[in-house]
């Protein structure tokens, strides 16, 4: 399997970059460096040693972000060496940016990089009983720009540390008012949503948005309103209607399908939400997740261009029956736009679909 998959991916990402548009040197370099190594397996799943990202093991998504400026060609990937520890991995996918960072000019931002990672990581022996270390997401602009992104696994340890270091990167990258909201979202949301995972942004210079992931008790629209304008989106219902009216079917999402999650931004102002679906856990098929999807995009006033050149490299023919490619679907709202963002398994089953 892992040859053939990796083979399958990497003719996605010639498909991609020729329809996307994207300049293929920093879209090659991104790939190989980040994904090459893991996507040539071995894969498991429900181990420790081998990466969560996909419930069979396989260490890729493909993603792709709607909004009024193109999105570029974008990717999530754990990086480190399936079979091996999570502390050996994080190790090796620091490597692997710390590679990239002469190539992509973000060598001065590696101090800030290790500080963000100082303090958001527990102690190894928790990292090696969960099932997650680091994912990186990358991407590539239709201009050239590179975006890089850091995920760490917050579901160890107490709820109370898991505050605590993300408040500590907050205050060691000296954002202030972020810890204002952060405290504000405590007081609301209390323990009906618990941390799950945090991420930044890898800039030129340094660190970007701090961003906190959480999961619910429940999947209310009330409580991801209520999360959302406790760190000042005072129109959080109204502007999560257009979501709802596209996915939800009765009162609530099953709790474990919806997650929520805070963005500071880098010069400490205004702080923006996202709302992210895991669609197996509660739609039958591809075909549905995509009807709902070019439902919302339509309800967004997008064409769904890029969303659909994706798709069909990615994917191909949708399946009526399960949910296979079409993963994660979720609304992210910004001071100044919105954008959906999507997230596809490259590959069930293997050679399967090749």
């Amino acid at each position: 399997m892992s040859a053939t998959l990796y083979a399958t991916v990497e003719a996605q990402l010639e498909a991609l970059i020729t329809l996307l548009g994207i300049p293929g040197e920093h879209a090659r370099i991104l790939f190989h460096t980040l994904a090459g190594k893991a996507l040539r397996g071995p894969f498991s799943n429900g181990s420790q040693d081998f990466s969560a990202i996909n419930a069979d093991g396989v260490p890729f998504q493909w993603s792709v972000s709607v909004g009024s400026r193109p999105g570029g060609l974008r990717f999530l990937t754990d990086c480190g060496v399936p079979g091996t520890s999570i502390s050996a991995r994080i190790q090796h996918s620091q490597a692997r940016l710390y590679q990239l960072s002469p190539v992509l000019l973000f060598s001065n931002a590696l101090p800030a990089l290790d500080c963000a990672l100082e303090c958001l990581l527990p102690k190894a022996d928790l990292l090696n009983a969960s099932l997650m270390g680091l994912w990186i997401a990358g991407g590539v602009a239709s201009h050239g720009e590179v975006s890089l992104k850091v995920y760490v696994n917050e579901q160890v340890d107490d709820v109370v540390a898991r505050y605590h270091r993300f408040a500590n990167c907050l205050a060691a990258f000296e954002r202030w008012t972020a810890l204002d909201r952060l405290e504000d979202l405590v007081k609301v949301v209390g323990m009906q949503m618990v941390p799950v995972a945090s991420a930044f942004d890898v800039q030129s210079s340094g660190i970007g948005r701090l961003k906190l992931y959480f999961r619910g008790i429940d999947g209310t629209p009330a409580l991801l309103a209520a999360a959302a304008e406790a760190v000042g989106c005072a129109d959080a219902t109204a502007r999560l209607a257009l979501l709802h009216q596209a996915f939800l079917e009765e009162g609530a999402y099953p709790p474990y399908a919806v997650s929520f999650s805070a963005e500071f931004p880098a010069d400490d102002g205004e702080v923006s939400f996202k709302v992210d679906l895991n669609t197996g856990m509660f739609l039958s098929s591809d075909a549905e997740v995509d009807r709902r999807i070019k439902k919302l995009l339509s309800l967004m006033g997008f064409t769904g261009e890029e969303y659909c050149a994706v798709r069909n490299v990615v994917v191909g023919r949708l399946s009526s029956t399960m949910v296979s490619h079409i993963l994660f679907a979720g609304l992210a709202l910004r001071q100044r736009e919105q954008r959906l963002n999507v997230y596809f398994h490259p590959c069930p089953n293997g050679s399967e679909n090749v």
